[in-house]
């Protein structure tokens, strides 16, 4: 690994850790700018929903839920090359799990109030654990940056560059999209999914230095 790589990877993961710890201590202590701005844009949000994107975002929800994570970590594990695929990617998912679980009954910060789905759709319901940080905009995000970093570091599989910028889009978006999905709902509040992102940044910072320091190769994929 390049040292300005190096860098850049440890100076990326130190500032998503002072944010998560920032976004934290925020909580913690219930900033009341915070609260006020966590409510209004929730209450803003949910007073611009439509149908149409009820069933979006919850369909964006579901392929973030913990359930759903376990079956495709699972499917990677079944895979030939688990090795050096499914077994990192799952090792990291468990990892940020605990991490994200441990937080959230430490600070016991509750879900939203009055603002969830009003109708019934696909059957999803609110959660019932800890509001902070977000699960779906860590550790399923862990799961699916993981995956894709791997991928990517496949250039048989992806063989030109533009379908790296092609992917990376697809999945930037996917990512943004689940993290709104979370506010959408009423599940969560913004400081939530923006702590949730710090820890998924950090995890993935550590992900992708233990992967290049052991010299992983990915061209069997």
């Amino acid at each position: 690994m390049k040292t300005t790589n190096k860098i850049a990877l440890y100076l990326l993961l130190t500032i998503s850790l002072l944010s998560f710890l920032f976004f934290l201590v925020l909580v913690t202590i219930r900033v009341k700018g915070l609260v006020f701005l966590d409510n209004d844009i929730l209450t803003t949000v949910a007073n611009s929903r439509t149908r149409f994107f009820d069933y979006v975002f919850v369909i964006i929800s579901y392929l973030g839920e913990t359930k759903t994570i376990i079956v495709l970590c699972l499917i990677l594990l079944l895979l030939p090359n688990r090795k050096k695929f499914g077994i990192p990617v799952t090792v990291a998912v468990v990892v940020s799990g605990l991490i994200n679980y441990a937080i959230k009954y430490l600070v016991l910060r509750a879900r939203p109030e009055n603002l969830f789905l009003l109708d019934n759709t696909l059957n999803y319901q609110m959660p019932t654990s800890p509001s902070f940080p977000s699960g779906h905009s860590q550790t399923a995000l862990v799961f699916y940056f993981s995956s894709f970093y791997l991928l990517l570091k496949n250039k048989s599989f992806f063989d030109s560059k533009a379908k790296r910028i092609i992917l990376s889009i697809i999945v930037v978006e996917f990512s943004l999209l689940m993290c709104f999905a979370r506010i959408y709902l009423g599940v969560h509040f913004l400081s939530d999914v923006l702590a949730g992102l710090c820890l998924m940044i950090a995890i993935m910072s550590l992900f992708v230095l233990i992967n290049q320091s052991l010299h992983f190769d990915t061209e069997y994929l």
